[in-house]
């Protein structure tokens, strides 16, 4: 009796944290996988599995405002995510407008973001 309660209680944990892992990106949303500290790849649309050790995902979306840090990087949501984008200044806030090839393609505000 007691060996079936541990296990019962094994799976139901196994369960809870599987279900908490699940995340879901819609049809304008990409998750940014970021692995300790370094850009990896875009994920999504659809269902994607958040676990794993020292791997953060940060959503995205179309028309999100970011800043430009220079050398094809911008900042969204605290994390530095490779863009493709013509001629931007360095710290102007550019605006997601598409998710091309696996890429993330921003366009720029021409305005300064705050603090630059």
């Amino acid at each position: 009796m007691t060996d079936q309660i541990v296990t019962f209680l094994l799976v139901l944990a196994a369960g809870a944290y599987l279900f908490s892992a699940l995340k879901i990106a819609n049809e304008h949303e990409r998750f940014a996988v970021i692995v300790m500290g370094r850009f990896q790849k875009l994920i999504g649309p659809g269902i994607v599995l958040s676990g794993g050790v020292g791997r953060q995902l940060t959503r995205i979306a179309l028309g999100q405002e970011g800043r430009y840090l220079g050398d094809a990087l911008a900042q969204f949501s605290g994390a530095a995510i490779p863009v493709q984008a013509p001629r931007i200044a360095t710290g102007n806030v550019v605006v997601i407008e598409s998710f091309r090839d696996g890429k993330v393609w921003v366009a720029d505000r021409g305005i300064p973001a705050p603090g630059s």
